[in-house]
């Protein structure tokens, strides 16, 4: 599938990391370091804007390395594109460790996916089908 985008910095373009990577890794579009204090949040830009098709929205994930290891995650995981946004990309980051975490330029910060999604209409009913379901939801099926 081909989407158009507009390069604002040429080591910053999206990429698969290996044959079979779900996400394309994003990269720190910056020019000097970034500290992100415990407890702050800050958006990093990400050196591209994407005019995606119609049907079509980017998510933007934390990594998972960047989260394990050091408490990292974007605040509003995931974030997502909407095709009619043409801006610069950033990421939210968000430093929820007890120690500063330093951003440098061309650091992964983030992944990506292009996913295809559709669009709903509702219908007002007054009632809900039954459902084989007993549970509310939360926890119901346990944790063994």
């Amino acid at each position: 599938m081909k989407q158009r985008i507009k390069v604002l910095n040429e080591q910053c373009i999206p990429a698969y990391t290996t044959e079979h990577s779900a996400c394309m890794d994003c990269k720190a579009n910056i020019t000097e370091a970034v500290t992100l204090k415990p407890g702050e949040t800050k958006a990093i830009p990400l050196g591209f804007c994407l005019d995606l098709n119609w049907g079509f929205k980017a998510m933007l994930y934390p990594r998972s390395g960047i989260a394990l290891k050091n408490n990292i995650t974007l605040m509003n995981s995931p974030g997502t594109c909407d095709a009619d946004f043409v801006n610069e990309y950033c990421a939210i980051m968000h430093n929820d460790g007890k120690e500063d975490f330093v951003i440098n330029p061309l650091d992964r910060v983030c992944q990506m996916s292009i996913e295809h999604y559709n669009r709903v209409n509702f219908i007002k009913v007054d009632e809900m089908r039954p459902k084989n379901s007993k549970h509310d939801g939360f926890g119901s099926t346990g944790t063994k």
